[in-house]
C-alpha cells in the first residue's frame, strides 16, 4: 500500500492541517485527496463521494442560532437540512450529554447514555497488543477519546458522516460544542458547552469508507466498531475488513441493536436473515457466533474467534424531549488469532 503525502496546505493552526490536498505516491495512482475543517477525506471515489455530499461539506458552521433556525424553518421538515439538524442533535446528546450536565444545563436523562454503551463493551475486552486503535464509525468522537485516554495510545476515528466529523474536530480543535437542541418539530434550543477530555494530543479524525479502509494488513492493536454492522451493505465484509488490519492477538469490539434498514442494507445482507421460515427466524447472534468460530460456517472469518459478549446493553437515543428510542444492544468481543490455529 503506497503512503500518502500532502501537496499543499492551504490553511493551518497550530501545526493542524485544517485545509490542504493529500496525493497518493504510487505513480499509476496519483490520487488527490482533500482536507477539508481537518478532515481528510480518504475514500476509493473521491469525487462521488463529495458530490453525493457537497451540501453538508461546503455549508456554513459559523451562522447564528436565530439565522439557523430561519433556514430550517425556510427548508422545512424532512429536507437534507433538518435531517443534518436532528442526527447532530441526537448523536451530540448521546456522546456528550454529561458534559452538558456538567455545565450546569438541563438535560435528558443519561440512563443508557453511548458512553455507558462503550464501557460496558470495552469490558468484554482482554488485554491489548501495543499499536493503534481504530474507531470505526466514530460518529462525533467520544468513543475515540474514551479509548486514547484507557488505553494510553493513539486513536483514529474514521466515518462518513461529514457533519459528525466537523463536530469530532471541532471539539478537538477548540474544546467545546455548539449545536442546536432539538425540542419538538423544528425547534431547536441553542446549546454550546466546554468538552475538557483528556488525551486529545493522540486522537485524530479522517472521512474513510469502512468497507474500504485505506490502511496496511496487520496495523491496529483494536478495531471498535460499536453500532455500525447494521449501517453498512455487507455487515460480512466490514468484519472481514476490521478482521484485516487487526494485528495478530488484536481485538475487535463491536455491537449492534440490528436495526436493520433495507435502504442501507438489502434483507439478502442482513445477519441471520429476514424471515420467519428461516433456520435462525432473524437472530444475529447465533450467526455472529457461527462466523466467529473456526468451521462454524461457510462464510466463517479466518481468525477471528469469539471471546465474550453481552445479550443486552441499555443505549437510549433522544429523538427530541418527548421521544426516544430504547434500545437492547448486542455486545461482543473477538480476537484475532495466528491464521489456522482454530
Amino acid at each position: 500500500m503506497w503512503p500518502l503525502q500532502v501537496a499543499s496546505r492551504a490553511k493551518e493552526h497550530t501545526g493542524v492541517l485544517v485545509e490542504g490536498r493529500l496525493t497518493c505516491t504510487n505513480p499509476q495512482c496519483l490520487g488527490e485527496f482533500p482536507v477539508i475543517d481537518g478532515i481528510p477525506i480518504i475514500v476509493p471515489d473521491v469525487a462521488a463521494y463529495i458530490a453525493t455530499h457537497q451540501g453538508v461539506i461546503t455549508r456554513r458552521t459559523d451562522l447564528a442560532h436565530e439565522t439557523m433556525s430561519l433556514i430550517g424553518d425556510c427548508c422545512g421538515p424532512g429536507s437534507e437540512y433538518d435531517t443534518e439538524r436532528q442526527q447532530l442533535s441526537t448523536y451530540v446528546e448521546s456522546h456528550f450529554g454529561d458534559c452538558v450536565t456538567a455545565a450546569g444545563a438541563d438535560t435528558r436523562s443519561q440512563e443508557g447514555s453511548f458512553l455507558q454503551l462503550l464501557e460496558g463493551g470495552f469490558q468484554l475486552c482482554g488485554a491489548l497488543p501495543t499499536g493503534p486503535i481504530l474507531d470505526v464509525g466514530c460518529g462525533v468522537g467520544r468513543s475515540a477519546w474514551y479509548l486514547a485516554e484507557q488505553c494510553d495510545t493513539d486513536v483514529l476515528g474514521v466515518d462518513l458522516n461529514f457533519a459528525f466529523l466537523r463536530v469530532a474536530q471541532e471539539i478537538l480543535q477548540r474544546g467545546h460544542v455548539s449545536i442546536g437542541r432539538r425540542k419538538i418539530g423544528v425547534v431547536y434550543e441553542a446549546r454550546e458547552f466546554a468538552v475538557d477530555l483528556p488525551a486529545a494530543d493522540k486522537v485524530d479524525f479522517w472521512c474513510c469508507d469502512a468497507l474500504a479502509l485505506p490502511f496496511s494488513s496487520q496495523h491496529f492493536s483494536l478495531s471498535n466498531c460499536l453500532n455500525v454492522l447494521d449501517c453498512v451493505c455487507s455487515p460480512i465484509d466490514l468484519l472481514r475488513e476490521l478482521e484485516r488490519v487487526l494485528v495478530t492477538r488484536g481485538w475487535l469490539l463491536a455491537s449492534s441493536p440490528y436495526d436493520w434498514s433495507p435502504g442501507t442494507t438489502a434483507p439478502g445482507a442482513w445477519i441471520g436473515g429476514h424471515s420467519d421460515r428461516g433456520e435462525l427466524q432473524g437472530a444475529a447472534e447465533p450467526l455472529l457466533r457461527q462466523l466467529l468460530a473456526a468451521g462454524g460456517h461457510p462464510q466463517s472469518l479466518d481468525a477471528l474467534r469469539l471471546r465474550a459478549e453481552s445479550a443486552a446493553i441499555d443505549w437510549a437515543i433522544w429523538l427530541h424531549e418527548r421521544s426516544c428510542v430504547q434500545y437492547k444492544v448486542h455486545a461482543f468481543a473477538a480476537q484475532k488469532e495466528d491464521k489456522g490455529s482454530g
